[in-house]
């Protein structure tokens, strides 16, 4: 079947050929400018093709020089170019992804340039092979970390009781004793979180209103928080229910809620939003058209350094001076636990905006 390419054209036989491909799919004329894209396309930039249609790729991708050099490389030869393991950056990330470029031909010239574009998939030995090496890193650095945060509260108690022992008056006394209730307390804390990460969870998994989940959570932390902490609500009201179990999905969100609460100490917004998003392939994998829940969290705090984003779900480490990093680890797997994703994205002075998709109900 020869291709005839004309002002973005593709006939409805080619484009529910391409819709069937899980890789992405894009038509580009000379100047790489966007004439088709299929479903996985719009689900890899995240975008629609009625959005995308006729802006230049570079636009949407930050620049690649090595990507377009080599489309119009293929423009010019006529041949066929396979790229491995080539880093695109979309949305200030990095995805290492293969590329085959393939001039659309006719009897007169190369009028269009048409993409795919794979993401990297390892082989499911490897997977387990790699799942199995990060479980035992894991425990290793759970078993490091522990160690560590027992002794701590462990010296203080040690040093306070010791105090007790020598001729103290009857303020030391109260001081002393209170330190030890104090680490004490944070000990219970630190194992409760342990037990809470590792144990297996039955989850009473029903419908629920995710906007109404997040006002309560909202009314518990508004308690503490900052008097000048503004508070911006854009819940949509249309949104079908979550499968979800309140009571933990709540754990989790008033980790995050109040994360974020803690980095305005003083004043600052936070803004929370629900939306419905129709097309979570790109999150979701298999190409397939998702519609999930997505839920915005997002503070104008003192946002997290780019070298500490990579260590943010890692046991043990913290931006707080208190902290334990076990907080941001448990609500990382409810959400998983609830076939939902969550992402953290953050800027240095400029604040921390964290994403939650969830599965609806039906």
């Amino acid at each position: 079947m020869r291709f005839d390419f004309k002002k973005a054209e593709v006939n409805s036989y080619l484009d529910g050929l391409f819709n069937l491909f899980h890789s992405a799919v894009l038509i580009l004329n000379q100047k790489h400018e966007i004439q088709y894209m299929n479903h996985a396309a719009e689900g890899f930039f995240s975008s629609s093709l009625k959005t995308c249609l006729y802006k230049n790729l570079a636009g949407i991708l930050s620049k690649e020089e090595k990507l377009f050099g080599f489309i119009d490389e293929a423009f010019r030869t006529g041949q066929s170019i396979i790229l491995h393991d080539l880093l695109l950056k979309l949305n200030e990330k990095e995805k290492s992804v293969q590329v085959e470029i393939a001039p659309l031909a006719t009897e007169e010239a190369h009028p269009g340039i048409i993409i795919l574009i794979s993401e990297f998939g390892l082989p499911q030995s490897l997977k387990e092979e790699y799942r199995l090496k990060d479980r035992l890193s894991m425990m290793g650095t759970l078993s490091l970390g522990l160690a560590h945060e027992i002794r701590n509260p462990l010296g203080g108690i040690r040093g306070a009781a010791q105090m007790l022992i020598k001729e103290t008056d009857e303020n030391e006394r109260q001081e002393y004793s209170e330190m030890i209730i104090k680490e004490v307390d944070r000990l219970n804390h630190l194992l409760t979180q342990m037990l809470d990460f590792t144990k297996p969870r039955d989850l009473d998994l029903l419908p629920v209103n995710l906007n109404q989940i997040l006002d309560e959570v909202l009314r518990l932390q508004l308690v503490s928080a900052p008097e000048k902490l503004k508070i911006q609500k854009n819940f949509d009201p249309s949104i079908p229910p979550v499968l979800a179990d309140a009571n933990v999905l709540k754990q989790a969100l008033i980790n995050l809620i109040k994360n974020a609460c803690e980095s305005m100490p003083n004043q600052g917004t936070l803004f929370l939003q629900t939306r419905f998003n129709r097309d979570a392939r790109r999150l979701f994998s298999k190409g397939q058209r998702t519609s999930v829940a997505e839920l915005i969290i997002r503070d104008t705090g003192t946002g997290i350094k780019k070298k500490n984003l990579k260590s943010l779900f890692t046991p043990f480490f913290s931006t707080k001076d208190q902290g334990t990093g076990l907080g941001l680890m448990l609500t990382q797997k409810i959400i998983q636990e609830h076939n939902g994703i969550l992402e953290i994205e953050s800027q240095e002075g400029k604040g921390t905006q964290v994403l939650i998709y969830l599965p609806f109900a039906s």
